[in-house]
């Protein structure tokens, strides 16, 4: 039985996001292959020191951000998207237990503790990189370094003390790739790096068994409505707006149309530009924002399943795991042809693609759908393709090998 810790910034079921989702399904399908894991974290968006769910430890430590001043309320906001905390007892936690690897999420002060441990340790440690971090928009990156102006950034000093070393991906043992974009720009700067292209999985069981909430009962959605779904975060980069420009010019041509949005904020500035949107386009109405639904929370299969299309509008996207979620509920996906989207939604096959940030072309993908009557056809072919090659087990599977290679070439170097 091998064991490992799994490193991540955050870890609240109350705040729940792909990475996390992926996290925890894949920690649950590596049982089959005999390995155990703990989740280790900062205390972020969690009060809860410590708690155990299906047999998991997750594990939570005090944090801060080396920057002076930081206010309490700017402290929230990087919580929520783009921090860069420390944790000492965390690394101290990694230099006393036992563990045979060590797999950070992080690859930012956590991830610098991470290698520091495993190097001391000799064991080996493995790097995730969940989702497109070489080309944040501008806005969006002013955006996430907002709360850290006018303020003195002491890192390097704690790093300099605890001998913190900055060759993060140039030692790690391996690196696992969510998306195309990090695999490719990693190929071609460590060459003999061992990467692991690995798509998220689903939990397919969950999405595609029938439940008993009904979501339109649950939001005050007229049921006569057709209802298009977004569940994503809820920021610039996922371009919602999109979405209530599309209720209004469909709204304007007599369509009876509705926009469920679901997801956590990570900008308070782009959840009021999107109601002011709606309530300048007077469809207020017509468009429901959501702001997250926990791990548990059956209304999230039942957003899926009682909705009539599903719609991706992403300027950019790693891969795409709701996407995924969508197609084990039976729901036919509409998504911008950008990122990992391209690869994973095949044109006319098992989704429809439109050209990113183009109403026009997002209009007659939805015409497209409904005039040729390709929804049951689309929405069928993508089911079984979400069972079949996206299940955590045939995740799991290879991220096991993965661990297991690792740790081989490191006891015989």
């Amino acid at each position: 039985m091998l064991k490992t810790a799994q490193i991540v910034r955050r870890f609240a079921f109350d705040e729940w996001g792909g990475a996390q989702n992926s996290l925890w399904n894949s920690v649950l399908g590596m049982r089959a292959h005999h390995i155990e894991s703990d989740i280790l974290c900062t205390r972020a968006s969690s009060v809860r020191e410590s708690e155990e769910r299906n047999g998991i430890s997750i594990q939570r430590y005090p944090y801060f951000y080396p920057y002076w001043p930081l206010f309490e309320e700017d402290r929230k906001r990087l919580d929520r998207r783009g921090g860069n905390p420390i944790s000492i007892p965390l690394y101290k936690r990694l230099l006393a237990g036992r563990y045979d690897l060590l797999h950070t999420h992080d690859s930012g002060y956590i991830g610098l503790s991470v290698r520091a441990a495993a190097k001391r340790r000799n064991i080996p440690y493995i790097v995730t990189f969940h989702r497109d971090s070489l080309a944040i928009p501008e806005r969006e990156r002013r955006e996430m370094e907002r709360p850290l102006r006018n303020t003195f950034a002491y890192g390097r000093f704690i790093q300099m003390l605890y001998g913190w070393r900055r060759r993060f991906i140039a030692d790690a043992d391996g690196v696992v790739c969510v998306g195309e974009a990090e695999a490719g720009f990693l190929r071609e700067h460590w060459p003999l790096k061992r990467i692991l292209r690995l798509p998220n999985g689903v939990d397919y069981d969950r999405f595609s068994t029938p439940v008993k909430t009904n979501i339109r009962k649950a939001f005050d959605i007229p049921p006569y409505r057709t209802l298009l779904l977004c569940v994503s975060r809820i920021d610039d980069r996922k371009n919602q707006k999109l979405l209530v420009r599309f209720v209004s010019t469909l709204t304007e041509e007599g369509e009876n149309v509705h926009a469920l949005l679901i997801g956590p904020p990570s900008s308070e500035y782009y959840v009021k530009e999107l109601a002011d949107l709606a309530k300048e386009l007077q469809v207020e109405d017509r468009v429901t924002i959501v702001p997250g639904l926990g791990a548990d929370d059956e209304r999230l299969v039942a957003a899926y399943q009682d909705s009539d299309i599903f719609i991706m509008p992403s300027r950019d996207e790693t891969f795409g795991i709701v996407v995924l979620e969508a197609w084990s509920a039976g729901l036919p996906v509409i998504a911008s042809a950008v990122g990992g989207l391209k690869q994973l939604v095949r044109d006319g096959e098992n989704g429809l693609l439109f050209e990113p940030d183009n109403l026009g072309s997002l209009l007659n993908a939805y015409r497209t759908l409904s005039r040729y009557g390709l929804k049951d056809k689309l929405a069928s072919t993508a089911r079984r393709e979400a069972s079949a090659r996206y299940s955590y087990t045939a995740m799991s599977s290879r991220l096991a090998d993965f661990y297991r290679e690792s740790i081989e070439e490191r006891r015989n170097s």
